[in-house]
């Protein structure tokens, strides 16, 4: 098996569909067949393609009954929030036998309004498991959420049984590509004789 699989990496795997979850893009690995790596994918064409399938809103995948989409947030807010005794934790999805007593949110706009959504990125649990309470806040800074070199695509999916309850799955950045300012752009200097 592999120690670490980069971001972009692109694998051939086998799936199966799962019995407990209807959802089309439900699907489990068949842990009996190997993963192979196929190539690395360039990060930029990748975020464009990905980019091009966004969705405008929350709400247009809920009427198109979808269960994974991705979405191109616009005022990016985050805090944590604190777990409520007795709140129902997905223990079992992250195999922890106490749950951390926070939790990431994350706030945006998209065409339909304002969205408050949980964080269950696998990179940020980690983040918050492995680091001291007093460096969780270092999780923005690692996520780019707080740098405005970065544009990001949220991925999002929602629960098998509460379909209109979303939450943030996966959050993919890159840094904007900064444009010359040809109106202010001043000739550089150069040495030389003029004959």
């Amino acid at each position: 098996m592999f120690d670490r699989l980069p971001r972009w990496t692109r694998l051939k795997l086998f799936l199966r569909r799962p019995r407990d979850d209807s959802r089309m893009e439900s699907w489990r690995l068949d842990g009996d067949q190997s993963i192979s790596v196929i190539e690395t994918a360039n990060k930029k064409e990748e975020y464009d393609y990905l980019a091009s399938k966004a969705e405008t809103s929350i709400a247009a995948l809920n009427q198109k009954r979808a269960s994974l989409g991705i979405i191109k947030p616009d005022d990016v807010t985050f805090c944590f929030d604190h777990i409520k005794q007795g709140e129902e934790y997905m223990m079992s999805f992250f195999k922890e036998e106490k749950p951390e007593q926070i939790k990431p949110r994350i706030t945006f706009r998209d065409d339909d309004g304002k969205h408050s959504l949980q964080l269950r990125d696998w990179g940020a649990h980690e983040f918050l498991r492995k680091n001291p309470t007093h460096k969780h806040y270092m999780l923005w800074d690692a996520l780019k959420l707080n740098n405005d070199l970065y544009q990001h695509l949220f991925f999002v999916g929602n629960h098998n049984q509460h379909r209109n309850i979303w939450l943030i799955i996966g959050i993919i950045s890159i840094k904007i590509a900064l444009q010359p300012d040809v109106f202010n752009h001043k000739p550089a200097q150069t040495a030389g004789f003029l004959l």
